[in-house]
């Protein structure tokens, strides 16, 4: 008896870790199809920058959400769409989103939208060349360039004295409502000449109009990422919450 109580025992081992195995190879990994996030003419690929349990489209719903919690080491969640942007072409971008607070109570900012750009051999990962941020329940935005083709980030890798990095502000201090859908647009041309102008909205209200160098000389064409990124800390609140959807990219 003691015998047949040992092959049991290791039968039933092998055949749990069999079906451990199987299970866990088989667990489809979450991801969206093209068509479920953004409307565009062109294919696009997504790079997932968030845990799967912090993001969610559920099967009969329009938009994704996105949440993000405190944890350490985690700053971000965030879905990357790259190949869609061009520089030197011109785009409009546009998506609506949701959130259930506007965190005024908070003095540390969060984004919710960023246009990165991959960085050229010898050079860092810099600072957005816009990112969509809000800070005490305002909205702002940001805009870096850089002419060279190697950018020399001496001093962090923003714009700051001794970098070749430039940047203005775009808008700040704008007001947007919680538990509404709010529609963020940018339109125009990505680029280093002085001829092209870049547009943003908000509600179909403009926002800011400039014109001239609104992006990095790099090799590689820039991506934008959607979702929430907060690298600050944590004060008033547990979680922050974010809504997207009818994401159109022309």
């Amino acid at each position: 008896m003691l015998v047949s109580r040992k092959r049991y025992s290791a039968v039933f081992f092998v055949c749990a870790l069999l079906t451990m195995t199987f299970s866990s190879s088989a667990s489809p990994k979450k991801t969206l199809q093209q068509k479920e996030f953004i409307s565009t003419a062109s294919p696009v690929s997504f790079v997932y920058e968030c845990h799967p349990d912090l993001w969610d489209k559920g099967s009969l719903s329009t938009s994704v959400e996105f949440k993000l919690k405190p944890k350490k080491g985690r700053k971000r969640c965030e879905i990357a769409v790259q190949k869609g942007l061009e520089r030197d072409k011109p785009f409009s971008l546009s998506f609506r989103f949701l959130v259930d607070d506007t965190y005024r109570y908070s003095n540390q900012w969060h984004s919710y939208f960023q246009i990165h750009s991959f960085p050229d051999k010898g050079e860092s990962w810099r600072c957005p060349i816009m990112a969509l941020e809000t800070k005490n329940g305002k909205l702002r935005m940001y805009n870096r360039w850089d002419l060279n083709k190697v950018s020399s980030t001496k001093h962090g890798t923003c714009a700051a004295n001794g970098n070749s990095i430039r940047s203005r502000t775009l808008f700040k201090d704008v007001s947007y409502a919680a538990n509404v859908w709010n529609e963020f647009k940018l339109e125009g041309v990505l680029t280093t000449s002085d001829s092209e102008c870049l547009k943003t909205y908000l509600n179909g209200v403009l926002l800011s109009e400039t014109c001239g160098p609104n992006t990095f000389n790099d090799a590689r064409m820039p991506f934008f990422k959607l979702g929430i990124y907060k690298p600050t800390s944590w004060d008033k609140y547990s979680e922050i919450s974010l809504k997207v959807k009818d994401l159109e990219l022309n």
